[in-house]
């Protein structure tokens, strides 16, 4: 082996060493936590009577299902670029959705149809009264069954 090979191999092994003996002089680990006392169940109870309490206060537990058989229409500009005009969407969903209203929903059917309305810019929710304005539709008609939405598109949307 020649010299400098030498040279490095102990410079190496002083490093390898030195570093060994500083890792050994480092901080303690952490103590492990002390396991806390389980709440009772009276205190679970009180803060699940708590949150009811504060959920039934909430605007969105004070929502009315949307009235049937009318017509909504809003006047305001609201435009977006479109590349294409017109066109017809049927759906063929195997599962009707329960509602449009999206605090009163949780299946999976009345979510994609919201995804279609909402993301889509049909309608969107007033964040005070959560009731439905037209934002992309100039109007829409709820039938007297509840049923059919039947949504008139703005003719300056592009």
């Amino acid at each position: 082996m020649d010299t400098k090979a030498r040279w490095w191999t102990l410079v190496l092994g002083v490093w390898l060493v030195a570093s060994m003996s500083l890792a050994g002089c480092g901080a303690p680990p952490p103590a492990a936590p002390q396991p806390t006392a389980m709440p009772t169940a009276v205190a679970v109870a009180e803060e699940a009577q708590q949150a009811a309490a504060v959920v039934e206060q909430s605007a969105a537990a004070q929502a009315q299902a949307p009235k049937l058989g009318i017509t909504v229409t809003s006047d305001e500009e609201v435009t977006s670029p479109r590349t294409r005009r017109g066109g017809e969407f049927r759906g063929v969903g195997t599962s009707d959705a329960v509602s449009f209203h999206p605090y009163l929903t949780t299946d999976t059917a009345s979510g994609s149809y919201q995804g279609l309305v909402y993301t889509g810019g049909l309608l969107r929710l007033d964040e005070n009264t959560l009731e439905y304005i037209p934002n992309m539709a100039e109007s829409y008609t709820i039938s007297e069954d509840g049923l059919t939405f039947t949504f008139k598109l703005r003719e300056t949307i592009r």
